[in-house]
């Protein structure tokens, strides 16, 4: 079957450690060709070049640690496309020393690359634990330094499928309906209800306030959240914890020609149930195709209800000062239907192609949890493994969640 990746999950840096991870090297030719530029994905004609022409490394240090299952090179545009790496290791470690601890994932050599051309490699080896550091090593070039403009990291999404067993029919339960916004018309950062924060709130001859992008209004250079830096976030805490399965952005003009850059480009939608334990439940990169006054739909699985959700900014749209959003909205699932009646027993195909990646449709989030027996070790069916489970139909709105482990 076809392997999935999630995006690169390296941040668009502006600086060695700005604005998450580090990024370090064996060195480079010049300031104009710093380490973090490798990590900077605004132009090919910029990057990295290193200190030597055989034997460069440059690498890349996660917060937490990741599997990097795919990863990309990119040469440069221009005159020193000719500089590009002939050959290189990607190696893995959690120390960072790279003293024979680390591991290699995958060799690459004779390569040619085209002007500006990206290549997509999939590791020969797969981490079997999660590292910090990745490092791109070894590197050959020619008689020059060798030259990366860009150099992207993904991990594999691993995908836990699920069918319903009826009679001898298998079942999925898709989401057919939403409830409307649950965040109440504010009028302030406290009332009516809940309580409206961000990381900052610009003050200028219009005040942009946080609850401003919660007033359900889109009144062009009056009704925004607004923030004078290029990162920063929005949140909203509820009352009473939420389910929240989906979200819009709403995008509008200001006073000038540059309101697109002040959009939202890359962002992770997050939900906390103590202001400081934050769960990464959407991530969202390169989104640049806003339109006035109108909204942008997001929707993922979750099952658990949390107090507080933000939009956790890392990237604007270009813009050199600010952020500012004109509107978020959340909403529930709230109604499903059974949308195929398949032949038991299911194929490999009909679980990755039919199988529910959510099955919130069965639970009621109120319910304490229980745990169960899997009623066998599990049957491989292909590249993967089905486990079984017997579920009374009467119970089925009680059943709170649903973990392989």
């Amino acid at each position: 079957m076809a392997k999935e990746y999630t995006e690169n999950i390296i941040p668009n840096m502006t600086s060695n450690n700005t604005p998450s991870g580090t990024v370090s090297s064996s060195g480079c030719l010049n300031s104009s060709w710093y380490d973090f530029n490798a990590f900077n994905y605004a132009t090919l004609t910029n990057g990295w070049i290193g200190n030597i022409a055989n034997g460069s490394w440059i690498q890349y240090q996660f917060n937490t640690g990741k599997k990097i299952k795919k990863y990309t090179i990119s040469n440069v545009t221009g005159a020193n496309n000719i500089r590009y790496p002939r050959g290189f290791s990607l190696k893995a470690s959690n120390t960072g020393l790279f003293t024979g601890e680390e591991v290699t994932l995958d060799t690459q050599i004779n390569l040619i690359f085209t002007n500006g051309e990206k290549k997509t490699f999939i590791c020969s080896t797969i981490p079997k634990i999660s590292y910090l550091y990745y490092r791109i090593t070894d590197i050959a070039s020619s008689t020059w330094q060798p030259v990366i403009s860009m150099i992207e990291m993904m991990e594999e999404v691993n995908k836990t499928k699920f069918l319903l067993k009826d009679g001898n029919k298998c079942k999925s339960v898709s989401v057919d309906k939403y409830t409307d916004d649950l965040i109440p018309i504010m009028i302030s950062n406290t009332s009516p209800s809940g309580i409206a924060s961000a990381s900052g709130e610009h003050v200028g001859k219009i005040p942009y306030q946080a609850w401003r992008a919660f007033d359900d209004k889109s009144i062009k250079g009056l009704s925004s959240w607004g923030i004078k830096t290029i990162i920063g976030w929005l949140a909203y805490e509820f009352p009473v914890a939420q389910r929240i399965n989906k979200y819009t952005l709403l995008g509008y003009s200001q006073y000038d020609s540059e309101w697109k850059s002040l959009m939202p480009n890359s962002w992770t939608f997050e939900g906390s149930n103590d202001s400081s334990t934050w769960v990464i439940l959407d991530t969202q990169n390169n989104i640049n195709d806003w339109q006035d006054s109108v909204k942008k739909t997001f929707m993922f699985n979750n099952g658990i209800a949390y107090k507080k959700y933000r939009i956790n900014i890392n990237k604007n749209n270009g813009h050199a000062s600010f952020i500012e959003l004109g509107g978020l909205e959340m909403m529930m699932n709230i109604s499903y239907k059974s949308s195929l009646n398949l032949s038991y027993p299911p194929t490999e195909n009909d679980f990755l192609t039919n199988g529910m990646d959510d099955i919130s449709p069965l639970y009621n989030q109120e319910v304490n949890p229980k745990t169960n027996e899997l009623l066998d070790g599990g049957e491989v069916l292909g590249s993967g493994i089905v486990h079984k489970y017997h579920v009374n139909k009467s119970d089925m709105e009680n059943i709170t969640g649903f973990t392989i482990s």
